[in-house]
């Protein structure tokens, strides 16, 4: 089994640094599984990480490959975040093609920011989430 690795902050990635450089406060744990990074950040920063994925010159972060949910209810093993549910956005650039993921924990009532003014194709995922789980996204009604 595949063991999951936190990467010192000298060996991270481009994107994290540029994220903890503009946004210190947003992250919460950074994790590398796989060959894959995970950022996991606050809910109410996940706007701000967005744009600064997207925007930024250096990460053009541009294609929004998918959003999803998942509840961790009955989840008995290890977890990134506490919450009962995650909602985890898989962001890629067109530049080098690299991959990222974005994670952010919700429990049952609250709501996430909606970010499907800055990923157009957010908006269904999001309606999917909240119709299979619950989780609103404030400002896609």
């Amino acid at each position: 089994m595949a063991t999951k690795v936190e990467t010192p902050i000298a060996q991270e990635r481009r994107e994290v640094r540029i994220l903890r450089e503009h946004l210190p406060d947003a992250i919460l744990k950074v994790k590398e599984w796989r060959d894959d990074t995970f950022i996991c950040v606050k809910k109410d920063s996940i706007r701000d990480v967005m744009k600064l994925l997207k925007e930024h010159p250096e990460l053009d972060y541009a294609y929004f490959c998918e959003c999803l949910g998942v509840d961790y209810s009955t989840w008995p093993h290890e977890r990134d975040l506490e919450g009962r549910f995650e909602v985890v956005y898989n962001l890629m650039t067109l530049t080098d093609y690299s991959r990222i993921y974005i994670k952010l924990a919700v429990n049952e009532g609250e709501t996430v920011p909606t970010v499907r003014d800055i990923y157009v194709g957010a908006e269904y995922p999001e309606r999917e989430i909240q119709d299979l789980y619950g989780v609103m996204f404030e400002g896609n009604e």
